[in-house]
């Protein structure tokens, strides 16, 4: 079963700004950060609860 992952909006602009931040210490670096982001997240996704469990029903990767 596939669950929906869902992202705050500050999440996103946590990713963004670090996008930026590894871009700006070598080319690349930045995209190599959202392969991670997006593996992780898809990880996530196919098995929520693999993760540990920090607070009632939120799980951390």
């Amino acid at each position: 079963m596939k669950y929906e992952v869902l992202l705050r909006p500050e999440a996103e602009t946590d990713i963004g700004e670090t996008y930026r931040w590894y871009e700006a210490q070598a080319t690349g670096l930045g995209d190599e950060f959202l392969r991670s982001v997006d593996a992780c997240l898809a990880s996530v996704q196919r098995s929520p609860m693999a993760y540990s469990l920090i607070y009632k029903d939120i799980r951390r990767v």
